[in-house]
């Protein structure tokens, strides 16, 4: 998977204004991919900078209940958002990472997802730290439905857009198009053992 993706990157840090997608259908491993790209990036020759968000998943018993953030650069972590409803049990762990009160905490929701105004604010801020310091990549993970509606991280990304920074976003396969028809073109890069979605005939 990693040398499949990488392979997609030139040796030499991308041009201002450079876009790639990294995407795939829900749950089909995005962030696991863009993890071991941005490892594969950091042991290149030269090694590339690169800066950005980061959101994997915390599971429990098997499902996905908690979503983290994680700055690129600083290698801050924080409690993204929740998905509700929230078992004790899994509160409890989570207040023992993040700290009391976590979980209780205003938001946004998004389907059945809380995420975190307090997230959502260091999430942009660890955009924005990338731009600022020139990396030589800035990684959004993710760009989803609250970014097309204006909302989220939507401010943050058409900053880094119109700074010229070099970006990946992650972007689930039913959102290519909108955001290309939002920023223009992308390289498009599928997560490895994704096909491209299949054409549906006109049904007129």
């Amino acid at each position: 998977m990693t040398a499949e993706l990488a392979g997609c990157f030139g040796p030499a840090p991308p041009p201002r204004g450079a876009k790639w997608m990294l995407s795939g259908a829900i749950q089909s491993g995005k962030t696991t991919g863009l993890e071991r790209l941005i490892h594969a990036l950091r042991q290149a020759t030269p090694p590339w900078r690169v800066g950005g968000l980061v959101c994997p998943g915390i599971y429990h018993a098997g499902s996905k209940v908690a979503c983290r953030g994680y700055c690129c650069l600083s290698g801050e972590s924080f409690v993204l958002g929740i998905r509700q409803p929230l078992s004790d049990d899994v509160r409890e762990s989570l207040e023992q990472e993040f700290g009391a009160g976590c979980c209780h905490q205003p938001g946004q929701v998004v389907g059945s997802w809380l995420l975190f105004d307090s997230g959502l604010g260091r999430a942009a801020a660890a955009i924005t730290q990338a731009v600022k310091a020139s990396c030589d990549l800035v990684v959004v993970d993710e760009f989803g439905p609250l970014e097309l509606d204006g909302r989220g991280l939507r401010a943050a990304v058409d900053q880094a857009v119109a700074a010229g920074a070099p970006l990946l976003l992650v972007v689930r396969e039913t959102l290519v198009e909108p955001v290309r028809h939002l920023y223009g073109e992308f390289h498009l890069l599928r997560v490895p053992g994704e096909k491209p979605p299949v054409a549906r005939p006109d049904s007129n």
